[in-house]
């Protein structure tokens, strides 16, 4: 493809001579230059802005530790002459550009290292198709509009460390052939990585993404880093793929997770399975509407997910999962389908909790016992249980044969009533199926009680 495309040396463009005013960079990144022509450009870029105005864009770096406050020096007289002295040598009759008309890199080739530090893109900046044939530099840069990079190819270092994008940041179909690194960076807007590749290492470590992150058919060649990020909103990873490990730890994803859909995760993808990395179990109100992501997408993600723990020996990891995939399935689940899910999760927390149904069990075993005992005194009729009901307590005979006959009838498999011999409980037809239903409840409860102690404690 890049063969096809007609490109023009950067020494041609007069943005690119505005962004270098005090000279190029020669076989490295002079940063000292870098800082006086930042100071140039941006002067330039923020012409007619009012105070207030430059104000604003300078409290975008407060909080940014690594970096000296902003300063947005003033467009003089002696500034313009700089400028005009630059161009006439570098650009004769070349236009000086309009700082009101979008930034133009298109098909640019930049053989030179470019440093763009700390740089004011206060309109549309297109580097659509551009060649960087040595590093390009862009930490600290703020885009307040589109920034165009579709086809742009990154022969060496791409750093956009702490770069700011207001508007949509448009990588779709880049080429990094390098390292790429957009640690810190922060995405107002949608974020396009589609079809971009990222031959060596990739670093969206601690990035903010307010809006959706599209990574669809995007290819990792090299280890890739997501820790700390933060997606706002949807992240896909559609028909993507990792050929090596690819590490989420500590990222958090506050509304919905991520589209994993014919997604090729590593086998040795580390992330963090607690609660707060990850949107409310119980609640998915946020997946109402047409433009947001599906449930069925999310269970599959997490099912996705569970798979790659699984595959690592993670059981706790992946039975974290399963209960987000449960809790998934429950929410798209109607009518009587969703009541033994909505059972499952509050029995058992999907099998991974054994206090629940301990907790239960004590319950079953207590309301089961009452019961026994108001059929016991109920033979001499219900007038003398509502008159004074402490006579429920009276006979402690038949209160611990209540309670034996309770709990033989949970554990029935034990064969304990043989060891209890009350007559009193009679031949009912009602008691044998009250005594039959807390058989059943019992035994669905153990059975949860097992299923716990085994995901907890690993048995087998």
């Amino acid at each position: 493809m890049s063969e096809t495309i007609n490109r023009r040396s950067a020494s041609e463009n007069p943005f690119y001579i505005m962004a270098t005013i005090y000279g190029e960079n020669t076989d490295e990144i002079d940063f000292d230059l870098s800082d006086q022509n930042r100071d140039v450009w941006n002067a330039w870029a923020c012409q007619g802005l009012s105070k207030d105005e430059k104000d604003d864009l300078q409290k975008t770096y407060q909080g940014l530790m690594t970096y000296p406050r902003l300063i947005i020096p003033d467009w003089t007289e002696d500034l313009q002459k700089t400028v005009n002295d630059a161009f006439a040598k570098r650009l004769p009759g070349g236009p000086i550009p309009d700082h009101s008309s979008d930034i133009n890199f298109r098909g640019t080739d930049f053989k030179q290292p470019v440093g763009f530090v700390g740089f004011l893109f206060l309109k549309d900046a297109v580097f659509m198709n551009a060649q960087f044939t040595k590093a390009a530099d862009f930490r600290f840069a703020t885009f307040t509009k589109h920034a165009n990079f579709i086809g742009a190819e990154f022969t060496k270092a791409a750093i956009f460390t702490h770069a700011q994008f207001t508007e949509g940041a448009n990588f779709i179909n880049a080429q990094f052939t390098n390292a790429a690194s957009l640690m810190h960076a922060r995405f107002t807007n949608r974020a396009h990585f589609r079809y971009a590749q990222f031959t060596q290492g990739a670093s969206f470590s601690y990035a903010r993404f307010k809006e959706k992150a599209c990574f669809t058919s995007s290819r990792f060649e090299a280890h890739s880093y997501f820790q700390g990020a933060i997606f706002s909103e949807a992240l896909d990873f559609t028909d993507a793929s990792f050929a090596r490990p690819v590490n989420f730890r500590q990222a958090r994803f506050e509304k919905y997770y991520p589209i994993l859909e014919g997604t090729n995760l590593h086998g040795k993808t580390t992330l963090t399975a607690q609660p707060k990395y990850w949107p409310k179990a119980t609640d998915h109100s946020q997946y109402e509407g047409t433009y947001t992501q599906t449930l069925e997408k999310a269970a599959a993600g997490c099912a996705h997910l569970r798979h790659n723990m699984t595959a690592q020996g993670l059981p706790d990891d992946a039975h974290f999962f399963f209960r987000r995939e449960m809790g998934c399935k429950l929410a798209m689940a109607g009518g009587v389908k969703k009541l033994p899910l909505w059972l499952y999760g509050k029995l058992s927390d999907y099998g991974y909790s054994y206090g629940r149904p301990l907790w239960w069990l004590i319950q079953l075993w207590l309301v089961w016992t009452l019961g026994y005992l108001v059929f016991h005194h109920s033979k001499g009729g219900f007038s003398k249980l509502t008159e004074d009901f402490s006579v429920l307590w009276s006979d402690w005979d038949a209160v611990f044969d209540a309670a034996g006959l309770s709990f033989a009838n949970i554990f029935v498999f034990f064969g304990f009533h043989k060891r209890f011999d009350m007559k009193w409980s009679g031949d009912s037809n009602w008691l044998i199926a009250f005594t039959g239903l807390e058989t059943i409840l019992g035994f669905i409860l153990l059975f949860f009680l097992g299923l716990g102690l085994r995901n907890q404690f690993r048995l087998k």
